[in-house]
């Protein structure tokens, strides 16, 4: 199994940091606003998206100007960088949370949901990947459109960004994690399917893949 392991850096300090960039998405938070042309002055990223009421929003179809304050934004890279902007934190902030839709204590060692505040996104939790939990995407659908949590349901499939994002986020102590399969690295999204190393295809496939459930948080 490979797993991906979220990085929680909880910080209110503005700081001044230099960030290492993957290729493909890169999820990054911040608690000032940053005009998106500071962050597309770097020649290997060529697109930042954020969500914002109900949607999300992307630079290259000119459609913000400035990531607001305390906000998390996807930012997307053509290869390996570096990042560095004066009003940039590191802070991504991600919360266990149990069947219920309570939220755990940071050291919590059993948990059903992860939390990205930033995204205001839910991600189901996988303990493992078996026999039947591989899906076309008409199947993937369905099983996202039925998946109940405890008392939490209303789960969809994963944007590509938001895929390629969530697999971007980075390790530390606390040891937040979702569990990927490493056997099959093309996963279902919502508009084509994806994989661990940024990759993205547009168009829906019949073809049996891993998939991972999301949820909008109000």
């Amino acid at each position: 199994m490979k797993i991906i392991l979220l990085a929680i850096i909880l910080t209110s300090l503005l700081v001044a940091e230099t960030f290492t960039i993957k290729p493909g998405w890169n999820l990054l938070g911040t608690i000032a606003k940053i005009p998106t042309a500071e962050v597309l002055a770097n020649a290997d990223i060529k697109n930042v998206v954020i969500y914002s009421n109900g949607s999300y929003k992307a630079t290259n179809k000119n459609e913000f100007t400035t990531i607001p304050a305390k906000s998390g934004f996807f930012v997307f890279s053509e290869s390996s960088t570096t990042l560095s902007l004066q009003t940039f934190d590191s802070s991504v902030e991600v919360v266990k949370i149990d069947e219920n839709g309570n939220e755990l204590s940071a050291d919590a060692t059993s948990w059903k949901i992860l939390h990205i505040k930033v995204a205001n996104l839910y991600i189901e939790m996988k303990d493992d990947y078996t026999v039947g939990q591989k899906f076309s995407n008409t199947d993937a659908v369905t099983y996202c459109t039925d998946l109940t949590i405890g008392s939490i349901s209303g789960w969809r499939l994963p944007t590509n960004a938001e895929f390629t994002g969530i697999g971007s986020i980075y390790q530390n102590t606390n040891n937040y994690f979702v569990i990927i399969d490493a056997d099959n690295s093309w996963h279902q999204t919502s508009n084509g399917y994806a994989s661990l190393n940024s990759s993205a295809h547009s168009g829906t496939t019949s073809s049996a893949m891993p998939t991972i459930c999301v949820k909008d948080v109000p």
